[in-house]
Order: C-alpha cells, then structure tokens, then sequence
C-alpha cells in the first residue's frame, strides 16, 4: 500500500480517487451511509461546491462537527475499499477528509473545505443530489429574518415572459434546456403523446415549482443564466407554494382543450400585471380543465407576491386564525378577502404565506414532537472513530473543531458533540 505523506500547511494535494472510482463508490450501498449522502450534497449543493463546516453548521441548524466527521469517516471508508493508499501526516497521523477534499482559509481565518473536482464529476453522471435530495435528514435552519430574495427574480422573470404569447414552443424548449426534463408531453390525440408546443406564463412558473427547494433553485439559476440576470439569482423560496407535480399544467391535453383555453390564461396574466384582473375572466379561467381557484391564487401570487395572496392549505389556517373567511372560489371572494386583510394587518402576503407555512409546520412538528428522535441520533459516528477524538488534538484543517474536551465526548450524541436535537 502507497503511504502518502502530507504537510499541515499543505491542503491542495492532489487527486487520489478517479472519477470512475467516485462512481464505484457512490453506488455502493455497502460505504454509503446517510449521514455521509447528507454531507456530500450539502457540500455539493454550496456555490463552487465548498462551505466551511461551521457555515453549514448555521445553514442546517447543525453543529459543525456533523460535517467534519462525516467527511472525515467517509473518506475513511473510501480508502479501506479501495485498499492502494494511505495519507498520513508528517507526524504519521491518518488523514481521511483530504481524500474527497482540498481547502483553504477563507477571509474569516476559518478553513473552507472544497469537492475535489472528480467527485463533483461522479456525482453529477450519477444524478447524485436529485436522486437522494428528498430523503435528506438535514433541514434548513430557519431564522428570524427572512430575505424573500426570489421576488426580484420572479418579477424579471416575468417581464421577459411577456414577449412569449407567440412564440410559446419556445418557451417549452427553454423549459427542457433548463432542466424540467419531464412534464412536457401533450396528447392531441388520446394516449398518442408528443412534445407540448403551448404554454402559458402560469404553467412556466410552475414547471418550475414542481421541485423541491433545492432542484427549483438550480432550475431558476439555470434561467437566470440564460437572460443573463445572474446578479437575481435568489437564495430562497421563503413563502413561494410548490405546485402539485401531478397537475402542473393550467390546461388539458390538446385532444380536450378548446382555442380559447390558452389566450384565457395569458390575458390574465396580462391583467394581473397591470392590476386590472377582469372578475368575469377569473371566473371563467377556473372552468379550464387543470385550473382551479387554489392554483389561480397561487400563480398570481408567483408574478406579484405584493398584491396577491395564495389561498391554499397553507394561507386557510392562518386566515381563520385571524377570523377571516377563507374563500373558496370566485374573484368576487377573493378580492373581499384581500382587502379585509389590508385593514387587519401591514403584513405584506409574502409575509403572510411564509408565516402560514412556518406556524403550519411547527404545529405538525408539535404533534410528532413525543415520536421524532433527537437530530443527532440521525447522523451515527462509528465506535472505532470515538478514541480518536479523545483527549486529544485531531489532526485536520484549522477551524473545523479539532480540539475536544474529553467530558465533552463522552456521549456520542449529546447535542454539543453532534448535533442540536432541535429542529
């Protein structure tokens, strides 16, 4: 077996692992752990594919340490399969995490770890992240202040599709090119399928709103690219609805769909931009097969998050707390509703839909609360790797927690040593 010796102030050594050797690794279900799946894409998911432990720490309301072991065990892992090398610092320490990462300092002093470029490459061929993304354990922290930085790329967004009426086939081909590599086959006549060359403005934005968080960021970052408005690119979705994967569209299938079904909908969208919704047209356009009165609301509130509320599953709650009648169909309804809301509340309705969406959540979390596990019992740390981290310092990159109390590792997953255990 190769030994590698490597210097501590040396972190860009080479690559050990081939890109063909990552894809081996990456499909074995026998090395891949959930904790280690977890680590990779949060990693893989940062601008440049690099973060600091502690960075991620904050983002996923972790302590840093998940990470750094993660990592580290992870690597330890690879180099036992593979069973040709080992890396070892000058003092003869093993070193596991520089086998799927290089690093740096960053501008705080602190160490910033980065994929090595072949495990980026492997990850990528496999469809790493999309195939194991809803399954992750980890779960964006959610603070206090919230940036809502989607509105400013929803409205450019919605500035250039008003150019599209006519040329909506373009607007598919955009849509594949981004990545919305499904959703996207007509049937003008029953069960014959082919490529849809309609679209609406409201059925774009929820192509792209079928995904998770994750995958509809990348998806809106690929656009954005693409109109060369790179500087919009947003960070979140606060209070943004998913559309439901299983209806996207605002029309039916061509072999059901009237001429009239598709200009209806780009009228609207027209209208709501200008403020001047024709109440009469709203009503008419929730008779479209596909269309309803939730996704209207839902996608006006996509174009103008100032001025239109989603009443959906999320917004009712909230707005019965708050003794107001949740319409249920008509623009009539819908406009009382919004003004009652004016009168009660400055709350913008990006405000309220996010807050609905958190009091939502925490009250599931709440009747699950005496059955969820801990956090840090779901990121396990292998009991050969326990004696390393006791009492004593950890050979590793500066600033990812080498130093340990030994009463501070006496429990594997008391929160300070893994985890916080709340969510």
């Amino acid at each position: 077996m190769e030994t590698i010796t490597v210097t501590e102030g040396d972190y860009e050594s080479p690559a050990f692992v081939t890109k063909d050797e990552w894809k081996q690794i990456l499909s074995n279900k026998d090395i891949i752990k959930r904790s280690y799946i977890d680590a990779l894409i949060a990693f893989y998911l940062e601008p440049g594919h690099k973060s600091t432990c502690k960075a991620l720490g904050d983002k996923y309301n972790l302590h840093h340490n998940i990470f750094n072991v993660a990592i580290t065990q992870f690597g330890k892992q690879v180099q036992k399969q593979l069973n040709r090398f080992q890396i070892v610092s000058n003092d003869g320490s093993q070193i596991y995490w520089r086998i799927a990462m290089t690093g740096r300092y960053d501008s705080s002093n602190l160490f910033e770890w980065k994929m090595r470029d072949e495990l980026v490459e492997a990850m990528k061929d496999l469809n790493f992240v999309d195939n194991n993304y809803k399954d992750m354990k980890m779960t964006l922290n959610q603070n206090e202040q919230y940036d809502f930085t989607w509105i400013p790329a929803f409205k450019a967004i919605s500035d250039w599709l008003v150019d599209f009426e006519d040329k909506q086939e373009d607007l598919v081909d955009i849509l594949i090119e981004i990545g919305v590599n499904n959703g996207l086959q007509d049937q003008l006549i029953k069960n014959e399928k082919s490529k849809v060359k309609v679209m609406d403005p409201f059925s774009f934005f929820s192509l792209i709103m079928k995904y998770g968080e994750a995958r509809s960021l990348r998806t809106l970052t690929k656009l954005l690219t693409k109109l060369e408005l790179q500087n919009l690119i947003p960070t979140d979705l606060n209070g943004l609805p998913r559309s439901n994967p299983q209806k996207v569209w605002m029309f039916p299938y061509g072999y059901i769909r009237k001429p009239e079904y598709i200009p209806m909908l780009w009228k609207i969208f027209h209208q709501a931009r200008d403020h001047n919704v024709d109440g009469d047209l709203f009503d008419s356009a929730m008779q479209i097969p596909g269309t309803a009165f939730t996704k209207l609301t839902q996608n006006l509130f996509y174009i103008d998050p100032s001025n239109y509320l989603p009443v959906d599953s999320q917004t009712r709650p909230w707005l019965t707390s708050k003794n107001i009648d949740a319409p249920k169909d008509g623009w009539h309804n819908y406009q009382e509703t919004m003004d009652k809301l004016a009168s009660k509340t400055d709350q913008t309705f990006y405000e309220i839909s996010y807050e609905a969406w958190l009091l939502n959540k925490n009250k599931a979390k709440a009747k699950t609360s005496n059955t969820v596990s801990s956090k840090s019992t779901e990121y396990e740390i292998d009991d050969d790797y326990i004696p390393q981290l006791l009492n004593r310092i950890l050979y590793g990159p500066p600033g990812t927690g080498k130093t340990y109390k030994t009463t501070e590792l006496a429990v594997v997953n008391r929160p300070e040593i893994v985890g916080d255990s709340t969510f």
